[in-house]
């Protein structure tokens, strides 16, 4: 009986489509498969039934099936929308994990890029366009949808990373606001599966904002891909190139505080990502520690050299992981010393560079030794001008003059951390004005201190929340200052300063609201995990007030904008 005659006769059509699963299934004929595809497509238009047992297993069984691919495309394009949703509920809600994690996976990403989904839209693809989440899956699906990702990796060869990989755009596109619980089932599973642990990694290159959800203690830096490219690269790669321009403008002052202040936040809240733009620091610093001194200054070359140092203290300890471009940034700040180590300006870099060498001593004691034994005879050479490194020279003694061989050994004592620098001796009084009446004298003291220790004002940051309320605009505007670089300085402080700034702005004082809104910029950007919420209440003030807001909107955009190179 051929074909023609098949269709002929009025038939229960399901009961047909039934025998042409299962003889499919069978496959004992394998050359007349494509004939039995060919009929039950043409029987079946949508493949009724996705619920019944035949027919997920001809679609999404373990057992291997050549004409699968050309099933699931005839499912794909002939298949009602409800018929679609009803096979993804069932696969995505199955628990038993019976079926092919590839043929689901390879059916889901079909399905999102199905152009039946994209009749009548723009042919031109705009500049910013993001993907849409088509699928809508719950929580409990996209944690099927992991499982479904883990086991493919784990059933595939070698290759399950690459494999790994191409999923994650499915994965990505389809988490929804369930952040948070979809990452900490992620996290859970790769307590005992490296191929968790692997996607983890992959998905906080593509999403760098699950690291809130991430705890500290798991080290992701430990888990870096170089091979796959992340969301902050462009991100980082555009601020360092642009902050290592020093170029000749007249705002360039400003422009570069602007540059720091955002690779500042960015490597404090993306420390493991920004490593990646180590080499190119190290690129970009070479060949300026050679310039005469007054051209070194003059042309922004000096201040970029405590810019970079900042970046790498921030970086601790994960810059200590990556040793071979840690010293080819190194080599600069040596030429720098041994070109210029006797000149007074460069007491507070020499003194960071010590404590950082310190710190470098205590987390990997080979490799710091192993660099100091090609260097260290400049720290000796500049021990008279240059005071602040006899900590370091009190427990390791370098050769006196540079040596071309590693014949004489550097002598070790016991690599030390760096002593914490001492209060001043009139803090107490400090602290005790601060909690007084007039606390304007202890601000004005500890601008002036803290602007080549400014982590001192971690310790009264408290008292400068709350001064921000101050109805003495001196106080209040000295106070906000103090705030600002204690978030340059300490960027991960902006949870603690977030409730104090939306105080501030639900004050009925105008002038303390205003003063605010005009430092907006800055707030914002120090504080950008918290961005939304701050311009939010911003603009409802200009919406709900006379206060005028749009300016320091805009100015706070733009400024975020700066990021990627807008």
């Amino acid at each position: 009986m051929n074909k023609h005659d098949y269709l002929s006769k009025d038939e229960n059509v399901q009961t047909l489509g039934k025998e042409l699963g299962e003889m499919l299934l069978r496959n004992s004929e394998p050359e007349k498969t494509g004939l039995l595809v060919d009929w039950l497509s043409s029987v079946e238009l949508q493949i009724a039934g996705p619920n019944e047992k035949l027919q997920m297993n001809l679609l999404f069984s373990k057992q291997k099936l050549s004409c699968r691919p050309l099933l699931i495309s005839v499912l794909l394009q002939r298949a009602s929308w409800r018929t679609l949703s009803s096979v993804v509920n069932h696969l995505l809600y199955n628990k038993e994990m019976e079926y092919c994690p590839v043929s689901i996976l390879d059916f889901l990403t079909a399905l999102t890029q199905s152009p039946r989904l994209w009749q009548g839209r723009d042919k031109a693809t705009p500049k910013h366009h993001h993907f849409e989440n088509v699928l809508h899956l719950s929580t409990q699906q996209l944690q099927r949808l992991i499982d479904y990702i883990l086991q493919e990796a784990i059933e595939t060869d070698d290759k399950w990373k690459r494999k790994m990989e191409t999923r994650v755009p499915l994965l990505q596109y389809s988490i929804n606001s369930s952040l948070k619980p979809i990452v900490l089932h992620l996290v859970a599973k790769t307590e005992n599966c490296k191929q968790a642990e692997h996607l983890l990694t992959i998905l906080y290159m593509s999403l760098p904002c699950i690291r809130q959800y991430i705890s500290s203690e798991h080290n992701l830096s430990e888990l870096h891909v170089d091979g796959v490219s992340s969301a902050v690269d462009v991100i980082s790669h555009t601020l360092i190139s642009a902050l290592t321009a020093t170029a000749r403008i007249k705002d360039w002052n400003r422009r570069s505080q602007d540059l720091e202040l955002c690779t500042r936040k960015l490597a404090a809240t993306h420390p493991d990502l920004v490593l990646r733009q180590l080499p190119m620091i190290a690129g970009s610093l070479r060949g300026r520690a050679q310039y005469d001194w007054t051209v070194l200054k003059s042309r922004g070359h000096f201040v970029l050299f405590g810019q970079i140092l900042g970046l790498l203290e921030l970086l601790q300890p994960y810059v200590f992981q990556k040793p071979d471009a840690l010293c080819n940034i190194l080599d600069s700040y040596f030429l720098l010393l041994k070109y210029h180590g006797t000149m007074k300006e460069l007491n507070y870099i020499v003194s960071r560079t010590v404590n950082f060498l310190q710190n470098w001593m205590v987390k990997d004691i080979k490799n710091a030794l192993k660099y100091l034994q090609q260097n260290g005879h400049v720290l000796n050479d500049i021990q008279i001008s240059q005071p602040s490194v006899r900590p370091l020279l009190s427990t390791v003694s370098f050769p006196a003059t540079d040596q071309s061989s590693s014949t004489e050994q550097i002598l070790v004592g016991t690599a030390t951390a760096p002593a914490p620098d001492p209060l001043p001796q009139h803090w107490p009084a400090i602290v005790g004005s601060l909690q007084s009446h007039d606390p304007l004298p202890a601000l004005q003291d500890l601008d002036h201190m803290s602007n080549k220790k400014p982590q001192l004002l971690q310790n009264v940051s408290q008292h400068l929340y709350n001064a921000l309320s101050s109805l003495n605009s001196l106080v209040r505007n000295l106070s906000l200052n103090l705030v600002l670089k204690l978030l340059k300085h300490n960027p991960n402080a902006s949870s603690e300063a977030l409730p104090s700034i939306l105080c501030c702005l639900e004050n009925r004082n105008a002038d303390v609201v205003e003063s605010i809104i005009n430092r907006l910029p800055e707030i914002v950007v120090t504080m950008q995990e918290h961005a939304l919420v701050i311009l939010t209440r911003v603009f409802q003030l200009g919406v709900n007030s006379h206060i005028n807001a749009n300016t320091g909107i805009c100015k706070s955009i733009a400024l975020l904008n700066l990021q990627s190179g807008s």
